[in-house]
């Protein structure tokens, strides 16, 4: 194969651009040795423009969702237009998961309209009182229909308090609590009591009234839950105690706060307006409780010495909860 001369290719290069050829093969290419190509199409960098651009706007028509508790003519409490800063507790806007909606005053939870269920946190610590903690929850919707278990309710350490909890965009979280939140002490779901990661089911002595299942709450019950100074739970529904369970290492010195899972076939629920004082019929309950015990006692001094001595601790303080004025 002949080489061409520099003087050659010279020639060639002069006679392509006279011809107004740029998609000639290169001849440098041919100089250095290398396979000749055509040059690459031109492509346009510049942005598009806004005329260029579509946007798709979707139009939801809400009256196809389920209609939310709260709402004008909903089975719910009514909301208030804006948070109601006279009441003494509210859920959190900021710690929930993506799948919560809360009403406008912020004192209630749903998530009927997501196929998930999630956690929402309250907005204040709960008020430590010679009860303990308290508060209390109304169930507003349920749907038994394709779920066998329901919500959880329990306590937690603010997830801000140094702990590695990432939200996803926009500040929401995924999940439950009992997923979400590394300090957490949570009772229901399936008849199951989750603390700090650690989860079992209840059984025997946990069970005073026999076996429940937050699957079996209906609209309009109600759920309170109180945690004692020494580390107790007991969780009450429509003032009659449910679960009980001793010693179970819920810090009493560091701020909690409420912690609700909203899943299963419970759909919606209410926090209850209260000041951290339960009700009377709690209180009453827990004195009922102590005589059963102290007759047991008697007739059993070594075999439930231990749960006397808690529920005496829990009335004596219920006692001078309502010697110093509370109700």
């Amino acid at each position: 194969m002949s080489t061409l001369s520099a003087a050659t290719l010279r020639s060639h290069r002069s006679q392509e651009a006279e011809d107004g050829r740029p998609d000639a093969p290169d001849s440098r290419a041919a100089e250095r040795g290398l396979s000749p190509r055509r040059s690459p199409p031109p492509f346009d960098f510049r942005p598009a423009t806004t005329q260029s651009m579509k946007r798709t706007t979707v139009v939801l028509d809400k009256s196809l969702l389920p209609q939310l508790p709260w709402e004008p003519g909903g089975i719910g409490i009514p909301s208030k237009p804006e948070l109601d800063e006279d009441r003494h507790q509210h859920f959190d806007i900021a710690w929930r998961a993506q799948t919560i909606l809360l009403s406008p005053d912020q004192s209630s939870a749903s998530i009927q309209r997501a196929k998930l269920g999630g956690f929402v946190l309250g907005r204040k610590p709960l008020r430590r009182t010679p009860y303990g903690r308290w508060f209390e929850i109304q169930i507003e919707v349920t749907d038994s229909s394709r779920w066998s278990d329901g919500l959880g309710i329990g306590l937690a350490i603010h997830p801000s308090k140094g702990t590695k909890t990432l939200s996803l965009a926009g500040g929401l979280w995924e999940g439950s609590a009992i997923e979400t939140l590394p300090r957490c002490w949570m009772l229901g779901y399936d008849c199951r009591f989750t603390a700090c990661g650690d989860t079992r089911f209840l059984h025997g002595s946990e069970l005073p009234n026999g076996t429940w299942r937050p699957a079996d709450l209906e609209t309009g019950d109600r759920v309170g839950l109180l945690n004692t100074e020494d580390g107790h739970l007991m969780l009450f529904v429509n003032g009659v105690l449910r679960c009980l369970l001793t010693y179970v290492n819920v810090p009493w010195l560091d701020d909690l706060y409420v912690a609700i899972d909203l899943d299963g076939c419970t759909k919606a629920v209410h926090l209850v307006e209260g000041d951290g004082i339960p009700r009377r019929e709690v209180v009453e309950y827990n004195k009922e409780l102590r005589e059963t015990d102290f007759n047991r006692v008697q007739r059993d001094p070594g075999q439930t010495q231990n749960m006397s001595t808690m529920l005496l601790g829990v009335s004596q303080k219920l006692d001078l909860g309502f010697e110093r004025g509370f109700s």
